[in-house]
């Protein structure tokens, strides 16, 4: 839009001076790779993604269980069992986060709690493999 509106501001002002057609791209140019470098600082990571994902929509439930999964692959199991709550409180019956939140519970030795989430991932959804492989390692 902004190259069509210089290229319609040159043609009505004319062709009085040659370096102003050069000079407005190259402006535009600089300006569009800046605001591209600087969007592109939130994909540095999966976590720089989900971060800035729930900074602009807080109630993300994927974002949050995203999230979630890249702390706990970091061994911050606190921090991803926060993200996983959180997703369910925006989306109760997300079977996936029961599944992650159960895996993230059994590595805190919160077993009880973690074959409940693994159950109620099941009857959500019952081809999903998570909530079977948490609830093999409990009887193990």
């Amino acid at each position: 839009m902004i190259a069509a509106s210089i290229t319609r501001g040159l043609k009505l002002l004319g062709k009085g001076n040659p370096f102003l057609a050069p000079a407005l791209c190259a402006a535009l140019l600089l300006a569009l790779s800046m605001l591209t470098w600087r969007q592109s600082e939130m994909y540095a990571d999966t976590e720089a993604l989900w971060r800035a994902t729930l900074k602009e929509s807080p109630n993300a439930f994927l974002a949050h269980n995203n999230l979630g999964m890249c702390l706990l692959e970091k061994e911050q199991v606190d921090d991803a069992i926060a993200h996983f709550r959180r997703a369910l409180e925006i989306q109760p019956s997300f079977a996936e986060a029961h599944a992650d939140l159960a895996f993230a519970l059994l590595k805190k030795g919160q077993v009880d709690e973690s074959i409940s989430h693994s159950r109620e991932a099941l009857q959500s959804a019952p081809a999903l493999p998570k909530p079977t492989t948490t609830l093999a390692g409990v009887s193990c």
